[in-house]
C-alpha cells in the first residue's frame, strides 16, 4: 500500500521550486530540438552520400563505355578529367513547423517564469 506524505513549504520556496521545473522543461525542449537537428542534418548527409555514390557509379560506367571505343594499344595513355558533380539543395522538410512549436512551448514557460518573479 502505498502512503502519501505532505511536506509543508513556504511560498519563497515553491516559487523557486515551480522556477526550476519550468527551467529543466526549457533544458528539455532545447535538447529535443537539438537532437531533431541532428536527426535532420544525419538525414541531409545520408541523401547526399547516396547521390554522389550514383553519380560516380554513372560517371565510372561512362569512362568504362569510353574505353571500350577507344583502340587497345600498349603505349597509349589516357588521362581522365572528371566531371563536376552538382548535388541539388535538399527542400526543408516539417522540421521548421516542429521548430516552431518547440519555440512557442519556450515562450510560454518564459511567460509563467516572468510571472512568478
Amino acid at each position: 500500500m502505498v502512503e502519501t506524505r505532505y511536506i509543508k513549504i513556504d511560498y519563497g520556496e515553491s516559487i523557486n521550486a515551480k522556477k526550476q521545473i519550468l527551467a529543466s522543461e526549457i533544458s528539455l525542449i532545447e535538447i529535443i530540438k537539438r537532437i531533431n537537428n541532428y536527426r535532420l542534418l544525419r538525414k541531409k548527409e545520408l541523401e547526399t552520400k547516396l547521390r554522389l555514390k550514383a553519380s560516380l557509379y554513372n560517371l565510372k560506367s561512362d569512362i568504362n563505355s569510353i574505353n571500350a571505343t577507344f583502340p587497345e594499344h600498349e603505349q597509349t595513355k589516357t588521362i581522365y578529367k572528371g566531371k563536376k558533380a552538382q548535388i541539388n539543395k535538399i527542400e526543408k522538410s516539417s522540421t521548421t513547423k516542429k521548430q516552431l512549436d518547440f519555440q512557442n512551448d519556450i515562450e510560454e514557460i518564459q511567460a509563467k517564469l516572468a510571472r512568478l518573479g
